[in-house]
């Protein structure tokens, strides 16, 4: 009986010791990627299984502390395990896991926000019915990884309290994501990024505020509240423009200072024009010289306040508003924008000039913007509606 179990013994630790050394020779990567791969094979079984969040997460948890106890974090960087591992739990798991938060250090941290950062917007762009809750974990693990950056490495990292900033506003939590676009601009007063989300935050809330008023009996307090946030965003704007008029005025002025400043410009001159104040939105446009970087920002700002609410603007002048925004398309199209945010842009200049046209008589031209719109987006609606009214008329 005892040779039958020491040669059993003797059996196992010689496919053992065989094994190993098939291991040595084996390299690192491969063995990386094979162990990631069997954890992603199992937790997929484990789902078809229809087995628990707990289980599918225990067994990441152990398979990850396995890894790292295993291999040098270099290693596991190097081979992206990490940003493997997240991509499996945020596809099943919706609490942030503290194995996978605390993997990150001063020195690589910075790198393991970015891929988060990529995998989140990689699953903004394949968005489907089906992968809302991979988002959802994904948004939540991203925060988590923030505030775990903010409270353990760095506190002043600034695209952690914009990246909470962001979070906060999508949740309409407006006062929240201020408290961290204040703290950005505290960290690096310079931050255009924080000045910009932080004046904008106010913008949001108002629209916010006036899509959800339903109620009669609550309007006299929404817009209570809405003249103190257009208040305070004044006084902001004021003083932010102060700084950024002084910058772009500099003989060493960049050409970033001075579409810094074209942007506050525009800004400031959206919120007067909404509150009516359109001398005054008009004076801050005239302060802005032609030799500007994206000066279309400008000429669009013009067009856009002299088609405004003809009932009380004593400037309204279609013809002038058509000719600026011919002015911003011309000035548009050099530039050569063709991403998405550039068709964006190029069709908030082409929409209001066609229905300026069409205001003013001139539908031939109007047509000829809608088509020209529509070889841009052929989904835009509101370019095939008012084409359809041009035909039908």
């Amino acid at each position: 009986m005892l040779k039958k179990i020491f040669k059993h013994l003797q059996s196992a630790l010689v496919s053992l010791f065989k094994r190993n050394k098939e291991q040595e020779n084996i390299p690192v990567n491969e063995l990386l990627s094979e162990e990631a791969f069997a954890l992603e094979q199992a937790v997929k079984k484990a789902k078809e299984e229809n087995c628990g969040e707990d289980i599918i997460k225990k067994k990441i948890e152990e398979s990850f502390c396995k890894m790292t106890d295993t291999y040098p974090k270099k290693i596991l960087e190097e081979n992206y395990i990490w940003s493997r591992i997240v991509k499996l739990a945020t596809k099943f798991i919706k609490e942030p896991l503290t194995i996978l938060l605390a993997f990150a250090d001063e020195s690589n941290y910075k790198t393991l926000y970015k891929s988060t950062v990529d995998l989140l917007a990689h699953r903004y762009r394949n968005q489907t019915p089906h992968s809302t809750d991979k988002i959802s974990n994904t948004e939540n693990f991203l925060y988590a990884f923030c505030h775990y950056i903010l409270d353990n490495i760095n506190p002043t990292d600034a695209p952690s309290y914009f990246m909470l900033g962001e979070a906060e506003e999508k949740k309409h939590d407006f006062a929240a994501a201020r408290k961290y676009y204040e703290q950005l601009v505290n960290i690096d007063s310079a931050s255009f990024k924080g000045i910009v989300s932080l004046i904008s935050s106010y913008t949001s809330e108002v629209k916010y505020l006036l899509a959800e008023s339903h109620e009669k009996s609550s309007r006299h307090a929404v817009n209570a509240k809405i003249r103190r946030l257009n208040h305070e965003q004044q006084k902001l704007l004021e003083r932010h423009l102060i700084i950024s008029e002084h910058k772009a005025c500099l003989p060493e002025a960049s050409e970033e200072d001075k579409l810094a400043h074209l942007t506050l410009t525009s800004l400031a001159v959206r919120l007067e024009r909404s509150l009516g104040n359109y001398a005054k939105a008009f004076s801050l446009l005239e302060k802005i010289p032609e030799d500007y970087p994206e000066i279309y920002r400008l000429y669009l700002e013009k067009a856009m306040l002299f088609q405004f609410k003809p009932y009380e603007n004593d400037r309204y002048d279609l013809t002038l508003a058509i000719m600026y925004f011919n002015r911003a398309h011309k000035a548009f199209l050099p530039l050569k924008k063709n991403d998405k945010n550039g068709i964006v842009t190029l069709k908030s200049i082409l929409m209001p000039l066609a229905n300026a046209y069409h205001k003013n008589g001139m539908d031939d031209n109007a047509l000829h913007i809608c088509d020209e719109i529509l070889r841009i987006d052929k989904n835009e609606y509101r370019a095939q509606n008012l084409k359809n009214q041009l035909i039908m008329a």
